[in-house]
């Protein structure tokens, strides 16, 4: 297999955000710029969703069995055939020769953490860096894919709630969390097949995500990640300012990229509440909506929360 270009050659982006705020607007917009490469319609998924990097690396490293580690290195395997083979309700992963470079780069993945097909105890920073080269190897097979990309996009909207596995796995990313008014992801959540069932559990999904990423957002300073946090509204009712500033930030050239997309849905939609439900969401998220910036009640007749 080709030396890839890793995490270092290629500008690295992580969008992430609490799921329903607007990362697919944004990864689809930022994937029109000729820099800008990705899987297009596909979440990556193997940084930190279950039975990831993540999961293998505690495996692995912090709580070492055998058997641990046969279903661990299983559990990483399927994982991978189900993102290569449409799996998710996502697309391919395709494009010119990326099916055999995922297939290589498992090789060389599973050759330095489990020679013979059988998972070792490792330490933390051996762990990493396979699994650094791992994720090179798939940028490279992106990259690849853009001739004349110098970035790559992946988007999975939880994965910053791990910044420290983002620096351990992807080298120096530039992340861009997606900021919707936290009522508004609830109400789309609970239409989502893979979401809550009802309004008062989205409200309670909204608000953990929120609780955890206050937990670590501080940490992506003190680690060195560079992050942005995009109101995504702000984004769709002006994409010229707004998506002018996003390109810059991301050392991108100025280009167009907005104008074909539709992101209405993302500020429509409350007026279609019955009053209960929005004064439950107010009840519910008023106070987090009010920290993130977003003011005004959706309740007629109360005031905003500050």
């Amino acid at each position: 297999m080709a030396e890839p270009i890793m995490a270092d050659a290629a500008r690295i982006i992580i969008m992430g955000g609490p799921g329903r705020s607007g990362t697919t607007y944004l990864a689809a917009a930022l994937g029109a710029h000729p820099a800008v490469a990705s899987f297009p319609g596909v979440e990556l998924k193997f940084l930190f969703e279950r039975d990831g990097l993540v999961d293998l690396g505690w495996t692995l490293c912090e709580s070492f069995s055998p058997n641990r580690a046969w279903v661990a290195l299983a559990r990483f395997r399927t994982l991978m055939n189900q993102l290569r083979n449409g799996g998710f309700d996502q697309p391919l992963l395709e494009g010119p020769g990326v099916y055999r470079g995922v297939n290589l780069a498992l090789e060389r993945f599973h050759d330095a953490i489990a020679p013979n097909g059988i998972g070792r105890p490792m330490e933390h920073q051996a762990y990493c860096s396979a699994a650094r080269r791992f994720f090179g190897d798939i940028v490279a097979l992106g990259i690849a894919c853009k001739p004349g990309a110098t970035h790559f996009l992946e988007k999975t909207p939880h994965n910053l709630l791990a910044p420290g596995a983002l620096a351990d796995f992807t080298g120096d990313p530039h992340c861009l969390h997606v900021i919707r008014d936290p009522r508004g992801t609830a109400v789309s959540l609970v239409s989502q097949s893979w979401g809550p069932d009802s309004l008062p559990r989205a409200i309670a999904w909204v608000q953990s995500y929120y609780d955890r990423w206050f937990a670590v957002r501080d940490l992506y300073a003190q680690q060195g990640i560079v992050l942005d946090e995009v109101r995504i509204e702000e984004v769709v009712r002006a994409p010229g300012e707004h998506g002018a500033r996003l390109l810059s930030n991301l050392g991108l050239a100025p280009q167009d990229v907005f104008a074909d997309a539709d992101g209405r849905q993302l500020t429509q939609g409350q007026d279609r509440l019955a009053p209960a439900d929005r004064a439950l969401l107010d009840d519910g998220l008023g106070a987090l909506a009010g920290r993130l910036g977003y003011r005004d009640a959706w309740a007629v007749g109360r005031a905003g929360k500050s």
